[in-house]
């Protein structure tokens, strides 16, 4: 085997601990948190002017299917890692800071109109 225990099943590949190295406190978020993830995160893209597919006319476009065939991996990506919830969170926070006008040109003088 490959660990001391005997628990190794010969083939070189380290045993699979069962929490990953992270808390065990918190479960892997469910398809349906992954989803609302990216939902959101369309519409942010949506409200940056980029196409999402909300339309046959969107989504018979090329730029459109690349779009969401770069969301698809995302979610098979968040899928397979068993993404935590507070990190899908986080992921949601980023996407939404990206797809926000910058916080430091809120209340600029080229915002306000001329007195």
């Amino acid at each position: 085997g490959n660990s001391a225990s005997g628990l190794g099943d010969g083939d070189g590949a380290a045993p699979r601990v069962e929490s990953e190295g992270r808390g065990s406190a918190e479960a892997p978020a469910s398809a349906t948190d992954v989803n609302a993830l990216l939902e959101r995160l369309k519409e942010l893209l949506e409200g940056r002017g980029y196409p999402v597919g909300r339309t046959y006319r969107e989504r018979r476009e090329k730029f459109c299917f690349r779009i969401l065939k770069h969301l698809s991996a995302f979610a098979r990506l968040l899928h397979r890692a068993k993404a935590l919830p507070s990190e899908l969170d986080s992921v949601r926070k980023l996407g939404e800071l990206l797809g926000a006008q910058d916080p430091r040109t809120k209340g600029t003088p080229e915002a306000r109109p001329e007195a």
